[in-house]
């Protein structure tokens, strides 16, 4: 009897082995699926896209414009940016750099301060949006390497210009010059520069506003109205 336990239990060992292999075959297949088709290229991708500025920004994947959204929404400036000519889109991470900004600003006099997206509303007009807004279209290839000035539809100068890139990480796959596009604002001799880190996408085929996304490190009506 013991001889049948003990046989029994070798056999349910070996079975449970077999198993665990199998699984670890069946993940190891899907994981090199999923590398090739990782590294397989998809063919020539389009910066146009049928969809609005705002349903466009609505639908990254990546929930990266949530909150300029709920701003867009607070200021009811949908319309306005769907048919400007240029929207310099600032992330959400630019509006939490501001929030936090001014948190830590009050917490300077009060340690207990909260500052969120309703304080910011009682201080910042919609201007503060419409700075990101212009009626012309930019894009990388409009502009050229010495800062030209435009006026956004807040009423405020800023200038676009594009500035070539010497890091050879740039030209691993690229024989040609890359050029970044750059949003400026000019305080007296001082400019300060923010890189785009998307530019031209198209909106609406191609008949709506042009996109820009300005980087992560921006920080949200940082060019001051």
């Amino acid at each position: 009897m013991l001889f049948f336990k003990n046989y029994t239990m070798e056999k349910y060992k070996k079975n449970i082995q077999g198993v665990i292999c199998i699984l670890f075959a069946v993940v190891l297949l899907a994981t090199s699926c999923k590398k090739d088709d990782y590294l397989t290229d998809g063919g020539t991708s389009t910066a146009e896209t049928p969809l609005t500025t705002y349903d466009y920004l609505a639908a990254h994947q990546g929930k990266l414009f949530d909150t300029l959204l709920l701003v867009v929404d607070h200021y009811q400036l949908k319309t306005e940016i769907n048919s400007a000519g240029t929207f310099f889109a600032p992330t959400d991470y630019s509006i939490k750099s501001y929030l936090t900004s001014k948190q830590n600003q009050a917490r300077l006099i009060d340690p207990n301060a909260i500052y969120g997206l309703a304080e910011m509303y009682d201080q910042l007009p919609a201007d503060s949006v419409r700075m990101y807004m212009f009626n012309e279209k930019i894009t990388l290839n409009s502009v050229t390497t010495a800062p030209v000035k435009y006026t956004s539809k807040a009423n405020t100068e800023a200038f676009f210009n594009k500035v070539l890139q010497t890091d050879p990480q740039y030209y691993v796959w690229s024989s040609e010059p890359v050029y970044f596009l750059f949003y400026g604002k000019q305080y007296g001799s001082l400019t300060t520069n923010v890189q785009c880190q998307t530019t031209g996408i198209l909106t609406q085929s191609g008949n709506g506003t042009v996109l820009n996304v300005l980087r992560n490190t921006h920080q949200f009506i940082s060019f001051s109205l």
